[in-house]
């Protein structure tokens, strides 16, 4: 899973059987759009969506925030905590 608009790795993460994972977004992430894009391991693109990165954006205690990432089925979207990360929802482009 990468954070883009410069590409930064979030991690390689295994998916739960409801198609639900935790990325973590890196402290120095630059505020702003972005998007968040999820492949396979092969490099394939599975989906991605645009967020924002907050600057009025409260973050953990290790200074980073957290987002999770929802594949589920064909319902592929994204949720966020929306005091941590704002963001106009939208379908997942795959």
């Amino acid at each position: 899973m990468w954070l883009h608009s410069t590409p930064v790795l979030l991690g390689i993460v295994t998916l739960d059987a409801a198609g639900d994972t935790v990325v973590t977004i890196p402290a120095d992430a630059v505020f702003g759009d972005h998007k968040i894009v999820v492949q396979a391991l092969d490099g394939s693109l599975i989906g991605w969506d645009t967020i924002k990165i907050d600057t009025a954006s409260q973050v953990g205690p290790d200074g980073e925030w957290l987002a999770t990432v929802i594949l589920a089925g064909t319902g592929k979207r994204r949720r966020a905590d929306a005091n941590r990360l704002s963001s106009e929802l939208s379908s997942w482009r795959g």
